[in-house]
């Protein structure tokens, strides 16, 4: 029984298209504006009674609460250059080095994650149809998703163990949670190149086994 080609690699593009709506989402970590940080930021907490923070890549974004103080639940960011952790938690302070580095390593890595996933996708719709398969598309469809699934959760690894579990009070957020699926989905697209076979014509030359290809599928 031969492959649904077409529905297969569309099955493949639809997962694709959400994979890479999720990288898009998580990337917005980097920006600066307070919100958008909380929004998308990859770790949250509360360190004291006083402050709710929210990790992004390029900074902090922060809300106050129960001071006394006019500050009681303005939303801010602070980069990483000029945060200074103040929770009273000597642990966590003592780790926030460590997050930045690892959330300022990992800009490039969600940017480039989510331009990526673009070639993912046109690799998708080549190989939905017989005439545009090849067997390099086939190699980059697996190698690249892998490479990309593998790399990617390495570089995670780092951040979660500096910028989340480094203290009870901190937890995961949305960002870490969509590209973590959004690589996590990568999978699905490995499979199908995995079990799709390119047409015969590309392993015996001549028009009749490219005929024959077009006429069974």
């Amino acid at each position: 029984m031969s492959v649904p080609r077409h529905k297969l690699m569309y099955s493949a593009f639809v997962v694709s298209v959400v994979g890479l709506i999720f990288m898009i989402v998580a990337a917005c970590a980097v920006s600066t504006d307070a919100q958008v940080v909380k929004n998308t930021c990859w770790s949250t907490g509360s360190p004291n009674e006083f402050v709710d923070v929210y990790v992004g890549l390029s900074g902090v974004a922060y809300q106050l609460h129960d001071t006394g103080t006019d500050e009681d639940g303005k939303l801010k960011f602070t980069n990483w250059e000029d945060y200074e952790c103040s929770s009273g938690d000597a642990d966590l302070c003592d780790k926030s080095g460590d997050c930045k580095t690892a959330a300022t390593g990992l800009i490039a890595t969600a940017i480039l994650g989510a331009v990526t996933q673009l070639g993912q996708l046109t690799t998708d719709l080549q190989r939905s149809t017989i005439a545009g398969d090849l067997n390099c598309q086939k190699t980059m469809g697996i190698v690249t998703g892998i490479f990309g699934l593998v790399s990617t959760l390495y570089s995670l690894t780092g951040f979660t163990a500096s910028c989340w579990h480094v203290s009870e009070k901190m937890t995961v957020g949305p960002g870490l949670v969509l590209i973590a699926f959004g690589n996590i989905f990568k999978l699905y697209d490995v499979f199908c190149h995995a079990i799709l076979p390119t047409p015969p014509h590309r392993h015996q030359g001549g028009g009749l086994a490219l005929q024959k290809s077009i006429n069974n599928a």
